[in-house]
């Protein structure tokens, strides 16, 4: 598995490599070369017992409530002779090797391979029995967990020389022997931009605020989660550590865990609404690092703060620490003050009583390295720092009001094996009820084969499908290998809610993978077109995301130099929690409505999936460096069969959870007027959305009145998602142009609610929203005749020939003929558009407004 944040460290071929600690980081020279390529993480294997395996003897467990989805063949065995043909391939070199031992020696060696123990996964297509298990334990297996909920089967060990005979032995509901794969780990600004504040407030969207609910739990499989943090404690429903480490308690040597754990769920209570803020740095070097330096970019108010940076590092030796800037939105040239910087041996600490930050400037603390092996941590303190300026903690998570389930997947050493990460999710679905377990972020992805190419593993797969079957919201991270490499598993399950990472101005960042334009559609195995949105992950282009430092360690080198701090780190890693968060406030928000979450199905997991997807907003913006960038799509499909209003780089787009809660907890009254304004900001509202209820064989007539400095689309969307939770376009319109209108007529077939959507595309304004006055159009030789309910009145009715700029009065004064208004025109020589508008006012642009539009298409007179 990898984890999936973002950080360069160079190896001496120029690869990227991740020594020790799971974390990347990208490096720069004091003259800004930016060094880096691919990442490389070794597999380990581990060969002990599971330390935390249940004690024997081992039964088959009870059916589960939902049935696992398990396919009947694999990519990993071509063959179809159900063993992974990475496992059939070493045992037919053992076996070779053996035969062909000329010495003893070599008979000894091909001996003591057949004789090691592989890590392997046993996939049943029905629930095990005991005599398959007795069987498995015959061979001398061991057994280290098996499955209750997501599948069908066990993980364990097996001597390589035994493997090939399970099929035989456990019959023909066996499905595969899968090999245990390596896997590798892949907030202030970041909430204000990922439009959360806002929900928080008291009496948004008619409530008291939403910030989650202690009986909503968001699993955090990741490399364990520190309790002991202030914005983490008191919160704790479940805790397991699948890996040999077998800790007893929740604890965090890696802080990836934590750090995700604080951006879904932090309460921000460390740093609270003070004016300090303290931050920890960490990494390792090698000796090819010497004058180099790797990034941690924040960003700071333009007002005097002070600065105090103090660097420690193991491996002797002196070398410089700076505090250094660059302009935000571009990748390199960091520079420095003259005298901002001093040089000396470890500790080292750098004080700057008077620094003046600047508007549109990025910085970083900038310990270099020495041209030796070092490890370092650089203690970070800026006093006279200021965060939003609301009410609320600056740090704080986005759902804070949640509970939280650990499962550590991730040894201390940093290496993970797929094998882990399955019984965690299998966990976390067994345990779903009992703790309320409705969300569960994988900031992690599968390594591939070979470089440039996707992690695939449809096992893992087909587990996150089953527990989206099980009512449980699942985000997982997109990967971190950038715009030309495919989305790696987990984070190909159709069912999942897979995340890219946005910049602080709402752009894809250049380390996002890319979706795929060919998808698997093996039953259990299902891809679907990835990604599905996008959400603040933080960039080297602008600055990271700040959220909790676990307090287990700085590492596995150092004990904690600052207990209670945050940590500064970027990476898709980060912006699937954010979501994992958001998804979590939609659920607040259906709760409050009354709704009674269903562990029995995907009918709730999926809507929360559709609901953010529906309201997301495409960027209109090119990838931070303007390659492999998102297209404009509109209401238009993606290329290469991906749906409509998404593309394989952005998803739908940003998430915008202020109209995602708003839509599941207002409705919008048919008849009535309402205005709103989308900002151009990146703080502000982007989307505005609202539940609407539809009546079988009444017409649905929207008309939106687009201001003269904005270009903004409406949609209407089921309110029944896709199979796997995408949105169902029902009626749009998108006219590419500021100003003017946007109208559309649906004719619902039965009684039902549906999502009514305004997304702003590009500029800014306030918008009018009108439905209700319904009119009728018929032709009566060369007269067309248009009529309204007489109940409707103050409205003139208008015509065009185009749904632009343009429209004018119709002259003949309208009769009342039993319950309706009428008027008839002639004919025109061409396709004709009606609208009633109410009289002007001093914002006639916001109030321009109709009940239905109508186009005939005239004969030539």
């Amino acid at each position: 598995m990898k984890l999936k944040n973002h950080r360069f460290n160079r190896s001496s071929t120029g690869e990227l490599i991740l020594p020790r600690e799971s974390f990347v980081r990208r490096l720069f020279h004091p003259g800004s070369r930016v060094q880096g390529a691919s990442l490389l993480v070794g597999a380990i294997c581990w060969l002990a017992s599971h330390p935390s395996a249940p004690a024997q003897p081992f039964t088959p467990p009870p059916m589960p409530d939902v049935a696992p989805l398990i396919g009947q063949a694999y990519a990993s065995d071509a063959n179809r002779d159900r063993i992974d043909d990475r496992l059939s391939l070493k045992i037919a070199t053992a076996n070779t090797a053996r035969l062909s031992a000329s010495t003893q020696m070599k008979v000894d060696q091909a001996q003591a391979a057949l004789a090691a123990l592989v890590d392997v996964e046993l996939v049943f297509q029905t629930q095990i029995t005991q005599k398959q298990i007795d069987a498995f334990l015959a061979q001398g297996g061991q057994i280290a967990y098996i499955y209750q909920a997501v599948s069908y089967g066990w993980n364990g060990r097996i001597p390589l020389g035994k493997a090939a005979a399970l099929p035989a032995l456990m019959g023909a509901s066996l499905v595969l022997i899968h090999e245990a794969k390596p896997m590798k780990l892949h907030m202030d600004t970041a909430t204000r931009t990922g439009r959360v504040r806002p929900i928080w407030a008291s009496g948004f969207a008619g409530k008291s605020g939403f910030s989650g609910n202690t009986n909503i739990t968001i699993g955090i499989v990741d490399t364990g989660v520190d309790e002991s943090h202030p914005d983490l404690t008191g919160r704790r429903v479940y805790w397991r550590d699948f890996t040999p480490d077998a800790l007893p308690s929740p604890a965090d040597l890696n802080q990836h865990g934590s750090h995700v754990a604080g951006i879904a769920l932090g309460t921000g209570s460390a740093g609270g609404k003070g004016t300090n803020l303290f931050y920890t740095d960490k990494g390792t070097y090698d000796t090819t690092w010497s004058n180099y330096f790797a990034l941690s970019t924040i960003e700071l108010p333009a007002t005097t703060v002070k600065v105090t940076l103090t660097g420690t590092w193991k491996g002797g030796g002196s070398t410089t620490l700076r505090f250094q800037h660059h302009t935000n939105g571009t990748s390199g040239d960091w520079n420095y003050y003259e005298g901002q910087e001093t040089n000396g041996p470890s500790p080292l600490t750098l004080t700057l009583p008077e620094y003046y930050p600047a508007a549109g400037l990025g910085y970083s603390a900038a310990l270099f390295g020495n041209g030796s092996n070092m490890d370092y941590v650089v203690k970070c303190k800026v006093e006279g720092y200021t965060g939003p300026g609301d009410d609320f903690n600056n740090f704080r998570g986005v759902a804070p009001d949640c509970s939280w389930a650990g499962a550590k997947v991730f040894a201390d050493s940093g290496t993970n094996l797929s094998t882990w990460t399955g019984a965690a999710v299998d966990a976390l679905v067994v345990n779903r009820k009992t703790n309320n377990i409705k969300v569960m972020n994988l900031s992690l992805g599968a390594i591939a084969e070979t470089n440039g190419t996707p992690g695939i593993d449809e096992d893992l797969r087909q587990k996150i499908n089953t527990a989206v079957d099980n009512g449980i919201v699942v985000a997982v991270a997109a990967g971190n290998e950038g715009g030309k490499t495919e989305v790696s598993d987990p984070g190909r399950a159709a069912m999942a809610l897979t995340v890219a990472a946005a910049n602080d101005v709402n752009q894809v960042t250049d380390y996002t993978c890319m979706g795929f334009e060919v998808k698997q559609s093996a039953a259990g195995q299902e891809e679907d077109y990835k990604p599905d949105l996008m959400a603040p992950g933080g960039s080297t282009y602008y600055s990271d995301i700040l959220s909790v430092d676990s307090n287990t360690g700085d590492g596995p080198q150092f004990a904690d130099q600052q207990a209670n701090d945050y940590y500064n780190i970027h990476g898709t890693s980060m912006a699937s929690p954010f979501a994992g968060g958001c998804a979590a406030l939609v659920i607040d928000a259906l709760q409050q409505a009354g709704t009674t979450w269903d562990f029995n199905s995907s009918k709730h997991s999926r809507y929360v999936k559709m609901v953010l997807c529906a309201t997301a907003s495409e960027s209109n913006a090119n990838r931070e460096s303007a390659t492999n960038n998102p297209t404009l799509q509109r209401a238009a499909n993606g290329p290469a069969g991906v749906p409509a209003s998404k593309d394989k780089y952005e998803g739908y787009g940003m998430i915008n959870p202020d109209a995602a809660v708003e839509a599941v907890s207002q409705i919008y009254t048919l008849g009535s007027m309402v205005t709103n304004t989308l900002g151009a900001a990146v703080a502000d509202r982007r989307v505005w959305a609202r539940t609407v209820p539809l009546l079988a064989g009444q017409s649905f007539a929207p008309l939106l009145a687009v201001p003269a400095t904005g270009d903004f689309d409406l949609y209407l969307y089921s309110a029944t998602p896709s199979a796997y939770g995408t949105p169902i376009l029902l009626a749009s319109s998108t006219t590419a142009t500021n100003g003017g209108f946007e109208l559309f007529n649906y004719q619902p077939v039965t009684n039902g609610n549906a999502l009514l959507v305004v997304k702003r595309v590009s500029g800014s304004g306030l918008f009018g929203l009108y439905t209700g006055v319904q009119l009728s159009l018929a032709l009566a030789g060369n007269q067309v005749v248009i009529s309204w309910p007489a109940s409707a009145v103050g409205w003139q009715l208008q015509t065009n020939t185009t749904l632009a700029t343009g429209w004018q009065d119709v002259a003949t004064t309208p009769e009342i003929v039993g319950d309706y208004w009428t008027v008839s025109v002639p004919r025109s020589y061409q396709s004709q558009f009606f609208l009633l508008r109410k009289a002007p006012d001093a914002a006639p642009s916001a109030k321009t407004i109709r009940g239905t539009s109508s186009t005939v298409e005239a004969p030539a007179q």
